[in-house]
């Protein structure tokens, strides 16, 4: 161990970059384009590793496109319920990621 970091600790990267188009007129937010780059070093299990990328992209455009932060006009949140947000799940992202 080396402070408080363990010698078989492991520290994955990547880099994500997404392109979107937004309608001037509308403000509907489309994406256009989603590129991934992931360095996960020694990947025993592909099939895993890519599910584990393609969750975790699923996980972030549903937390963008799906979910909303509402204010009053004191800048004060409310309390969302999950029931109001759409939750991303395998079934719509199916087809969808390359």
């Amino acid at each position: 161990m080396i402070g408080a970091i363990p010698l078989l600790a492991n520290f994955p990267s990547g880099c994500h970059l997404a392109e979107i188009e937004i309608d001037p007129q509308t403000g509907v937010t489309t994406l256009v384009r989603y590129t991934a780059v992931d360095d996960a070093g020694l990947v025993l299990n592909p099939v895993v590793a890519e599910g584990q990328i393609h969750g975790g992209l699923a996980q972030g455009l549903g937390e963008v496109f799906g979910e909303a932060m509402i204010c009053d006009a004191a800048g004060t949140t409310g309390a969302l319920a999950a029931a109001t947000n759409a939750i991303a799940d395998a079934l719509a992202q199916a087809g969808r990621l390359d």
